[in-house]
């Protein structure tokens, strides 16, 4: 099992409110406006079943179907630690092929566990998926002012599908 944490996260409440025409200088919302920033960023981090913000990932397998070396998360950065049948594994030297909903490290075959910590997500986050989080977070935060068109809101003119659509991990 894989335990996730975001380490920080891109889009800037200031962002948010310049989209929103929030005065900078008004600060009673800005705790609502960050938790807003999270669940639109988990909401679309689920649209594309991929981590979106950089993310650490910590998980130790011992189920011998799972010992191959093979992780089904993405988009992968860096392996920070990994341990095979309680040996520490230098990961400078390590085999790392990269595929579009997983990575596989060569040559690691554990016999009983693999412990492992591994960075995922986007270094710099892409447009499309920016502009999708601040989107949806005004839409929470004002869903009568914001992002309609013609009068119609951004769940019917499917703003945020269309945005992620070409990031979204398919073949989980």
């Amino acid at each position: 099992m894989i335990n996730k944490s975001i380490n920080s996260y891109t889009l800037t409440v200031n962002e948010l409110k310049q989209h929103l025409n929030i005065d900078i200088d008004y600060i009673d919302d800005d705790t609502y406006l960050q938790s807003l920033i999270e669940v639109a960023t988990q909401h679309v981090s689920n649209l594309i079943n991929s981590d979106i913000e950089l993310t650490t990932n910590q998980g130790v397998s011992t189920d011998k179907d799972n010992l191959n070396g093979i992780f089904y998360t993405s988009p992968f950065v860096s392996i920070s630690s990994l341990i095979v049948d309680g040996n520490n594994i230098s990961t400078s030297g390590l085999s790392i092929n990269e595929y579009y909903s997983h990575f596989e490290i060569e040559d690691i075959e554990a016999i009983e566990s693999i412990e492992i910590e591994f960075i995922t997500g986007y270094n710099t986050l892409p447009t499309p998926l920016r502009h999708a989080i601040i989107i949806y977070a005004s839409d929470l935060y004002d869903t009568l002012r914001n992002d309609t068109v013609a009068g119609v809101g951004i769940t019917t003119t499917k703003v945020v599908e269309a945005l992620t659509a070409a990031y979204k991990r398919k073949y989980w």
